[in-house]
This record gives structure tokens, sequence and C-alpha cells, in this order.
């Protein structure tokens, strides 16, 4: 119990691959006495932790949790809403709302509205809203966002886009699109790297990067061993 809260907290690790991971070992340990453990942080001041309860329910598939995620289809912090989406659209029952949610975040007018669309999209591989990504290419602001959606579509625009996206900019800190690196699997990381290789100019460039998946929260061994030898 005390490890699903330090999780919640956001303590003990920031890979979302990992936690997911830790939360399915928890899920078959604890089984749908997770549920009263987190309860009350649904209640919680911070919205980080709510939305971290929500995300932890992930793994749940009892339906007796619809009524306790639906309110969240429609809280103003985008996190916790986009996590209600995420963990109740696997439901028939809430699907419906979840679809509603998913175009009241389309439709918006606000770029993190806009943004939460496309990491769900992404997150939830929606392959129905993909037709949809090719109105965002045209905003800065979404393209770290949008890379993450076509990536996990397996689009080749994705391993372009983050290509791109992992080349030095200094508007564009490598610490933001390093934690979207890390949710990618194993061999998109690869195509991504792929291209990234394709549009650098001289070593230094590459060394740039080697340094930043050095430095980064997430373990990169693997992939930094690549590029080392690419």
């Amino acid at each position: 119990q005390r490890f699903l809260i330090d999780l919640i907290h956001g303590g003990t690790c920031r890979s979302l691959g990992a936690r997911m991971s830790l939360l399915k070992i928890l899920y078959h340990s604890l089984g749908n006495t997770m549920v009263p453990i987190l309860l009350p942080y649904l209640k919680h001041e911070n919205p980080r932790i709510i939305a971290n309860t929500i995300e932890a329910m992930e793994p749940i598939n009892d339906p007796r949790i619809i009524e306790i995620i639906t309110p969240f289809l429609t809280h103003e912090n985008r996190r916790v809403k986009g996590n209600a989406i995420i963990v109740l659209r696997k439901f028939h029952q809430t699907k419906n709302y979840c679809e509603n949610a998913l175009f009241e975040l389309y439709n918006s007018k606000d770029v993190v509205d806009r943004n939460t669309f496309l990491y769900i999209v992404g997150r939830l591989r929606l392959k129905k809203y993909k037709k949809y990504l090719q109105n965002f290419t045209s905003n800065r602001a979404h393209k770290l966002n949008l890379a993450l959606a076509y990536c996990k579509l397996e689009d080749q625009k994705g391993y372009e886009l983050f290509g791109n996206l992992l080349l030095y900019d200094e508007d564009m800190p490598i610490k933001n699109t390093l934690h979207h690196f890390s949710q990618l699997e194993d061999g998109i990381k690869l195509r991504v790297l792929s291209m990234y290789l394709t549009k650098i100019s001289n070593e230094k460039e590459k060394e740039l990067l080697l340094n930043a998946l050095k430095n980064s929260c997430f373990d990169f061994h693997e992939i930094r061993d690549h590029l080392k030898v690419s």
C-alpha cells in the first residue's frame, strides 16, 4: 500500500511505461482492494495527485469504478480529464461519454486542450482519429504531441517529426522531447533515431543528443549504445 501511495505522489517513478507495469503488478497482487486505498486521493487539493490516482486505476477492469471516475470527465484540469478518458474508454457504458469528451478537446481553441486530444489519441492508439491529425500540423505548439500520436499509430510522419524534435532547438527544450520519447516502444525509438541520423550534419550534433540522453531522468542506455555505434 505504501508503494502504491508513493506512486500516486509521483516520487517513485517518472517513466510512464514503468509506472504502468508496476501498477499492473500491484493490481495483480491487491486486486480490487486497490480502489478503497485510492479513493481518498481523488479528493486531494492538488490536481496532479488526482490525475495520478485516476491513472493508477487504469489496470482495473471492474465496472464499479465507472461511477467513481465519470465525474472527472468534465474536470477543469486537462490531465485529470485526459486520464479519466483513458481509464473509462474501455467500458462500453462510458465509451460515448469519452468520445464526446475527446471531441470537446479537439474542438477547443485552447492549446492545452488540443494537445491533450493528441496525447490521448497516441496513448490509446485511436486509429479512427488519425484523419484529424492533419489539422494540427500548422501550429508549432502541437508538434511534440502530434509526433507522439503519429508514432504510436506507426505512421512515417511521426518518425519524421520526432527526428526533427531530437535536433537541438533552443525553443524546444530537449527535456520535454525526451519525456515523450520515453513513452515510445523500443522499435519505434529506433525508427525515430534512424530518421534523426539522416538529419544531422556532424558528430557534434550527435554528441549533444548523447549527453541529453545520459543526463535524462529516464533510462536510455540502450538507445545511447545504439546511437554511439550508428
